[in-house]
């Protein structure tokens, strides 16, 4: 093979996913095969032949990381998520390893917190309705359910830090939701309104109507905290609540739970404001 040739091999060669694998199984015979070869090339294209085996050397090494990353991270997920489990890590080492995973991985877990996020949220729904003997033992048997959802948090603030532009509304959003069903309004709210913004900036398409109802859900208890004098909000907030109303209530179920919402009836009372502009038939 004279050099002219054996550059042209070298410079078009393609390593399909095969090669690869029989590269990974049969690494030490391909090094050996190599520095045969490097006795009949010409020139340096034994040394550009070693570069190759030494970058293919880099990427497995590479993968076989990164799918220990994923494996570890899927496992913390696994007990992070558990109802009964007490995780063996902090969350600051929960969330270090959610952040270095692959994308595969991360679609991955989110779908398991989102997924015991929704239960939780389903479980504080039917205990909320069910008979107990005390309120005492309905809130401590709630809060248990709160407990679990809470576990999700820390997911889904790793996630919504990950900037994965795919998802990333949906991140926030998530994390929004379940900071708003575990007591923190004020957080929710903010968080909600990155989503939102996102949303809008990433796909081009109407925001959810549940982005908004969980928005104006949190915006109405902190506003009608800041104004327990009775005193009208200000236009820039009427404005975006009133918008948050008419596109939240885009569902039945959830133009039922604005109407029946007291906060809401509240915030609507302290502004002089009532239905007839809301369209909840």
């Amino acid at each position: 093979m004279d050099g002219s040739l054996a550059h042209d091999f070298v410079d078009t060669l393609v390593w399909p996913v095969i090669l690869i694998a029989a590269f990974f199984l049969f690494r030490r015979e391909f090094k050996s095969l190599i520095k045969r070869l490097s006795k009949l090339t010409v020139g340096d294209v034994s040394v550009e032949l070693m570069d190759k085996v030494k970058s293919l050397e880099n990427q497995f090494r590479g993968t076989d990381d990164q799918r220990k990353i994923d494996d570890r991270t899927e496992a913390m997920v696994d007990v992070q998520l558990s109802e009964t489990l007490r995780p063996p890590f902090n969350e600051k080492d929960l969330m270090d390893t959610i952040k270095s995973a692959s994308e595969r991985t991360l679609s991955t877990i989110y779908k398991q917190a989102k997924d015991v996020r929704k239960k939780a949220w389903q479980s504080m729904q039917v205990k909320s309705g069910h008979d107990y003997p005390s309120e005492l033992e309905r809130e401590q048997d709630i809060e248990l359910s709160r407990r679990w959802m809470q576990r999700t948090i820390p997911i889904f603030r790793a996630l919504a830090e990950t900037e994965h532009r795919g998802n990333w509304h949906r991140y926030h959003a998530q994390l929004g939701y379940a900071l708003k069903d575990t007591g923190e309004i004020q957080e929710a709210r903010n968080v909600l309104d990155r989503a939102i913004n996102l949303w809008k900036q990433n796909t081009g398409k109407p925001v959810s109507p549940h982005y908004h109802f969980n928005w104006v859900y949190c915006e109405v208890r902190i506003d009608n905290k800041e104004h327990n004098d009775g005193q009208a909000s200000d236009s820039d907030t009427q404005a975006a609540v009133k918008e948050s109303l008419e596109e939240g209530s885009g569902f039945p179920v959830l133009a039922q739970a604005i109407k029946a919402d007291t906060d809401i009836q509240a915030w609507l009372d302290r502004n002089a404001l009532d239905w007839h502009w809301l369209d909840l038939s």
